[in-house]
C-alpha cells in the first residue's frame, strides 16, 4: 500500500471556528480507522498575523488531542481555500503494516519517519517564521536553519530532499530593489552550497503566501540499493536552474555577479522494487523559459496541464525507471494554485476535465512571475 491523500473541505461556508470543528470530526475519525497520517497541509484565510497565530493555535491543541501528542508533519499556512472558505485541508497517510511510521519532535515542530524494507522517508512541515515585515532574506535563512537541525537530528542529510515546498510572503514585492522571491532564491543557494554535495535538486514549489515571512515543507528519502531516484526533465522547458538573467526579477544581490536562478527539478521519481512515485513540481504555462498566454487563464491552464502530462508519460518515466516495473500511472493528489478568484471557475472546470475524482484542492495564492495565473502541483504512484 503506498502513501494515499484525502482532502478535507467544509460543507457550507461558516464561520472558522464551525468550518474547522467540522474538519477536525473528519480527521478524527479517520484516525480511528487507522489512517498513519505523515503530513497534514492546512489552509487558513486570514486577514492579519495576529488571526493567523489565534487560528494556528487552536488547530495545534484540537490536533495534540486528536492524535494524543504524537503529531504528523504539520504545515499550516495563510492561503485562501476555495469557494470562500475559512480552512481546507490536504492529508497525506500510510494505512498498511508495511510501513512503521513514528512521531517526533524537535523544538515543538513535529516531523515525522517513515520506515520500511523499501527505504526510509522524513517528513517535516511548517519550517520558518511568518511575521510582519519581518525580511525575506532572515526569515529564509531562519527557516533552513531548522531544515537542516531536523535532518541532522535524523541522520538524514540536505541530498536526501525529493520534494520541498516553499511559501514566500509577498512572493512578487519589490523592496529597494529586491524582489522577494529572488531573495529567496539568493538564501536557498547559500544553504545548498553548503549543505548539497551531490548533483540535482528536489522537486518543488515557490508559492506566495498571504503573510510576511518564509515557511518550508519537505520530504526526504534516504538512498539505498533498493531505492532509485531520479529527476524528470520537460523536453520543452528549460531547466528552472538554467533560466538566463532576464527572467529573474529586482538587483544582483551585493557580492555576487548575476542573479541566482531558481533550482529545483522539474519532477522527481522515487521507485523500488515494488512501487514508484513521481513529485511532480509547481508547473505553470512555461515553454522553454518564457509565459505562455499571458492573461489568457484557460490557455494557461491547458498548457500546465499540458506540461504535466509531458512529465509523466509513461515512455519517458520508463526509460528512467529501471527499478521497478510499476510506473506511476496514477494521479494521487493535486494542488492548485490560482492567482485570481475570478478564475476559479475556469480553472475547476478544466481540471475536472482532465483530472476526474483525483483529490484535489485549490487554493489562492501569487506565482512567482507576475504574468503567471495559475500553478499546479501533484503526485502520482504505481498501481
Amino acid at each position: 500500500m503506498q502513501r494515499r491523500y484525502q482532502i478535507y473541505i467544509p460543507e457550507a461556508k461558516n464561520s472558522f471556528q464551525a468550518e474547522w470543528a467540522e474538519i477536525r470530526t473528519q480527521i478524527a475519525g479517520a484516525v480511528g480507522n487507522g489512517y498513519l497520517f505523515v503530513k497534514l497541509n492546512i489552509f487558513i484565510s486570514v486577514t492579519n498575523v495576529d488571526e493567523y497565530k489565534r487560528y494556528k493555535s487552536l488547530i495545534e491543541l484540537d490536533l495534540q488531542s486528536i492524535f494524543n501528542h504524537h503529531l504528523p508533519a504539520l504545515s499550516i499556512t495563510s492561503h485562501a481555500p476555495e469557494e470562500g472558505f475559512s480552512v481546507a485541508v490536504e492529508a497525506a497517510h500510510y494505512s498498511s503494516g508495511e510501513y512503521k511510521v513514528t512521531y517526533h519532535s524537535y523544538n515543538e515542530t513535529p516531523y515525522v519517519l517513515v520506515q520500511s524494507k523499501y527505504g526510509n522517508e522524513l517528513w517535516a512541515g511548517g519550517l520558518g517564521i511568518s511575521e510582519p515585515k519581518i525580511d525575506t532574506a532572515d526569515a529564509a535563512r531562519h527557516a533552513f536553519e531548522k531544515v537542516v537541525l531536523i535532518l541532522t537530528k535524523e541522520g538524514f542529510e540536505m541530498d536526501h530532499i525529493v520534494r520541498q515546498w516553499n511559501y514566500v510572503g509577498d512572493i512578487l514585492k519589490i523592496e529597494n530593489g529586491f524582489q522577494n522571491y529572488q531573495v529567496f532564491n539568493e538564501i536557498r543557494n547559500e544553504y545548498y552550497h553548503q549543505y548539497r554535495h551531490l548533483p540535482g535538486y528536489p522537486a518543488a514549489t515557490g508559492i506566495g503566501m498571504k503573510l510576511d515571512g518564509v515557511l518550508i515543507d519537505f520530504c526526504a528519502v534516504k538512498p539505498s540499493d533498493k531505492v532509485q531516484i531520479q529527476a524528470v526533465d520537460n523536453p520543452k522547458q528549460v531547466n528552472p536552474y538554467a533560466y538566463n538573467q532576464q527572467v529573474l526579477k529586482g538587483q544582483i544581490f551585493e557580492g555576487k555577479v548575476k542573479k541566482q536562478a531558481p533550482q529545483f527539478e522539474r519532477a522527481k521519481l522515487i521507485a523500488n522494487c515494488l512501487y514508484s512515485s513521481l513529485f511532480i513540481s509547481g508547473t505553470a504555462s512555461i515553454i522553454g523559459q518564457e509565459t505562455i498566454g499571458k492573461g489568457d487563464i484557460e490557455q494557461q491552464t491547458r498548457t500546465t496541464i499540458e506540461n504535466i502530462k509531458i512529465l509523466s508519460d509513461k515512455a519517458h518515466i520508463s526509460a528512467l525507471n529501471r527499478q521497478s516495473e510499476n510506473l506511476p500511472v496514477e494521479y494521487s493528489v493535486v494542488r492548485v494554485y490560482i492567482k485570481n478568484l475570478a478564475d476559479f471557475p475556469v480553472v475547476k472546470e478544466i481540471c475536472a476535465q482532465f483530472y476526474g475524482d483525483v483529490p484535489i484542492l485549490y487554493i489562492e495564492a501569487d506565482i512567482c512571475r507576475d504574468d503567471l495565473l495559475v500553478e499546479i502541483e501533484a503526485e502520482m504512484i504505481s498501481a
